[in-house]
């Protein structure tokens, strides 16, 4: 994971800092899958796997986005729209920020609160809808697609299997759903005493750390304008990586790891 982090760290640090919008777009990119590689890593050696699952579940949606851009007939116009919604989300965000103290009696910013309503009302028609009864929707994507269509959408074969066998399992971990206590409850995998236990954690996280590394590689393959990341590097990392999950009795979904 480490050599991971630190080729994107070197691929960064050459990205010129003055480049252009779409240069500036892919180094973002590539620096949130580096941050979220080094989350991973930092809660994996604590063996704090389900947490990790979280940044690797950003990971997964990161790609999945970006394969979506990059099967655009153009990218520019793409990322541009990708750009904009997060314009409209920043916007939203901040306009609910006002009103929640208008509506806590403290007093709002009216020139702010009426820039962001002008912004609102006239800047993303293409995401702006009214309904029957006269209220304005939202689109809840950039490009009307959720995690699920763009993984089942993807000209990946494997990312609609990764969504049902992996993506949906961090999910239950990141929102601490019932299923994710479950394990705590009742041992899995046939654990039965502390030895057993932390075996079967410690399979957790070279599998959480393995996926983490794989999917950072592929989504540092989807950026063109950042330095990039070459085929045999990639495959040393990630089988590497399964090699040593393996030796650890860990195990993967079928296709999980490419």
């Amino acid at each position: 994971m480490s050599k991971a982090t630190s080729a994107g760290d070197r691929a960064l640090a050459q990205t010129p800092a003055d480049g252009s919008e779409l240069v500036r777009f892919d180094a973002e990119v590539l620096m949130r899958g580096v941050n979220a590689v080094k989350s991973t890593r930092l809660l994996l050696e604590n063996a704090h796997w389900e947490t990790a699952a979280g940044p690797v579940r950003q990971l997964f949606e990161l790609l999945v986005n970006l394969e979506h851009i990059a099967a655009e007939a153009d990218r520019d116009a793409a990322v541009f729209r990708y750009a904009k919604f997060g314009l409209l989300q920043t916007v939203r965000g901040q306009r609910t920020q006002l009103a929640y103290e208008e509506a806590t009696g403290r007093p709002a910013d009216q020139a702010r609160v009426a820039i962001l309503d002008n912004m609102l009302e006239h800047m993303f028609p293409e995401f702006r809808k009214v309904s029957a009864k006269g209220k304005v929707v939202w689109d809840g994507s950039w490009c009307d697609k959720n995690i699920k269509a763009l993984a089942k959408s993807s000209s990946n074969a494997l990312r609609e299997a990764q969504y049902e066998q992996l993506f949906v399992f961090w999910s239950e971990q990141v929102h601490a759903a019932p299923a994710a206590l479950m394990g705590g409850v009742f041992p899995s995998g046939g654990a039965t005493d502390a030895a057993e236990i932390i075996a079967l954690d410690d399979r957790h996280v070279v599998e959480t750390g393995s996926m983490a590394v794989t999917l950072f590689a592929e989504l540092w393959r989807t950026l063109p304008t950042v330095a990039p990341l070459d085929a045999r590097t990639m495959l040393e990392w990630t089988t590497g990586l399964v090699r040593q999950a393996t030796a650890l009795g860990a195990s993967f979904p079928a296709n999980a790891a490419t």
